[in-house]
């Protein structure tokens, strides 16, 4: 049975609905534990540090194209394409340092 099934049918009888809370709390639970896991952090630090070097590639290959002599010669759509290109690469990057910055922190703590 589904969790959406199961919501809907917690509203209409209260039993229902104090397992279906109970459930959910086992799963915070269960995800808190693996959170605190050295190798799941590990694991999560290096999915990051992976997308922290794809994004940094990205917005190094998007400065290079903007600098070209050519693109001079973009018409307005391709330049806006490739700006909004370049910000989501900064952004990715910005966000896996931080991400990487506190899973850092978290395996220090743990570990």
């Amino acid at each position: 049975m589904s969790k959406m099934s199961l919501k809907r049918r917690a509203l209409r009888d209260p039993a229902l609905a104090a397992e279906l809370k109970k459930h959910e709390e086992a799963e915070q639970e269960a995800s808190k534990t693996q959170q605190d896991n050295p190798m799941a952090l590990l694991y999560n630090l290096h999915h990051v540090e992976r997308v922290h070097m794809c994004a940094t590639s990205r917005k190094g290959r998007a400065q290079q194209l903007m600098s070209r002599r050519s693109a001079s010669s973009w018409d307005a759509a391709k330049k806006a394409k490739m700006v909004r290109r370049l910000m989501r690469a900064n952004q990715e990057v910005q966000q896996s340092e931080t991400a990487i910055a506190q899973l850092t922190h978290r395996l220090e703590q743990v570990g």
